[in-house]
């Protein structure tokens, strides 16, 4: 079975309102993500609109991304995170307690897919 390695969102002194917050999120699904994706645009005041010209995606890609459609784009992804100052952090296994040797991508891109279910 794959195992979901945790990226964690972080989002340092986020504004929502004229409250900063500091926050931190598992990110183990394309739904968690989507949720943060969509949070963080509301924060920051924005229509999908105005992300998607941030980001120099159209709308519907906007839409469905936060609809957490599983077939988005990773570079398309990546580039909407930077548009909302979206950092990404990936623990080390070395953080999480596993072995030092690190995560072999290419082991883990091979092994036979497994649908999500969310």
């Amino acid at each position: 079975m794959l195992q979901k390695l945790p990226i964690t969102h972080i989002l340092s002194l986020s504004s929502f309102g004229n409250i900063f917050i500091n926050s931190s999120m598992n990110i183990v699904s394309v739904k968690d993500l989507a949720v943060c994706i969509k949070q963080s645009r509301r924060n920051r005041g924005w229509t999908q609109a105005q992300l998607a010209e941030q980001a120099g995606v159209s709308r519907d890609w906007i839409i469905g991304l936060e609809s957490a459609k599983p077939s988005v784009e990773l570079g398309l992804v990546l580039r909407t995170m930077k548009a909302l100052q979206i950092p990404l952090t990936i623990d080390s296994p070395q953080k999480r307690g596993g072995s030092s040797s690190g995560i072999n991508l290419d082991e883990v891109l091979n092994q036979p897919h497994h649908q999500d279910i969310t």
